[in-house]
C-alpha cells in the first residue's frame, strides 16, 4: 500500500499500519512539486488502535556468543526502548506509558518509564519509553515465531520476541492512535559461572 494514500479505520482494525500522519502527508504533497527538496522522510511509523491487536517484533541477538532458544533473556538483553513518532498530537491521543502494554520475551514488562534525555523530546513531549527486560523473559528463535519446527527454526536466529499492544479501549480512532517509530535494544553478555 502506498504510504501517501489515506487509510481509514478498516486498515487499523486489521493490525498496526505503516503510515504518516495526515499533517505529514500534507507537507510532503506541498514539497512534491519541488521534487521533495531533498527532504528525508523521518516521520514514518507504525500506528495502532485498540482494535489493531498486537504488533509483534523479533529483536535478534547480535554478538560473538551464540544464545540458545529458552535461555534467560536477561543474560543476553538488558533493555528495550520504544519511541513514538515526533509529531503534534491532539488532546486524548495515545500516551505510551499509559495506553500501551509491552510483552518482552513472553512476559509483561512492568519496569517501564518515559525518558526525558536530550533528543527524546518533541515540543516538550516525551517520545521514548525505556523498558527493562523482565527477569522471567526467555529467548526464542525467529523460526519459532514464524511457525517453523526443528533445527531450521533455530538456524534463522535467536533473539527476543516483543509484542506491543494498545490496552486502552478508548483509543479507537485513527486520530488518537498510538505510534511506534523506533525500537532500540541493549544487549549484554552472560557472566561466567
Amino acid at each position: 500500500t502506498d504510504i501517501m494514500q489515506p487509510k481509514g479505520a478498516m486498515y487499523y482494525s486489521k493490525g498496526w499500519v505503516l503510515d504518516l500522519s495526515d499533517e505529514e502527508k500534507l507537507a510532503k504533497r506541498k514539497l512534491d512539486r519541488f521534487n521533495g527538496l531533498g527532504y528525508v522522510d523521518s516521520k514514518k511509523a507504525y500506528y495502532g488502535i485498540y482494535a489493531s491487536g498486537p504488533l509483534r517484533m523479533f529483536l535478534p541477538y547480535q554478538g560473538p556468543l551464540k544464545p540458545r532458544e529458552g535461555d534467560d533473556a536477561t543474560d543476553w538483553f538488558q533493555s528495550v526502548v520504544f519511541c513514538e513518532v515526533n509529531e503534534k498530537r491532539i488532546y486524548g491521543s495515545c500516551k505510551a506509558d499509559k495506553h500501551i502494554a509491552h510483552t518482552i520475551g513472553g512476559v509483561n514488562a512492568t519496569l517501564v518509564e518515559m525518558i526525558d534525555s536530550p533528543g527524546t523530546l518533541y515540543y516538550g513531549k516525551k517520545l521514548c519509553l525505556y523498558a527493562q527486560v523482565p527477569t522471567k523473559a526467555k529467548l526464542t528463535s525467529k523460526g519459532t515465531l514464524l511457525g517453523e519446527n526443528g533445527t531450521n527454526a533455530t538456524s534463522i536466529g535467536i533473539g527476543l520476541a516483543v509484542d506491543v499492544i494498545v490496552k486502552d479501549m478508548h483509543i479507537m480512532k485513527k486520530e488518537l492512535a498510538c505510534s511506534l517509530s523506533h525500537v532500540i535494544w541493549e544487549q549484554t553478555m552472560p557472566t561466567a559461572t
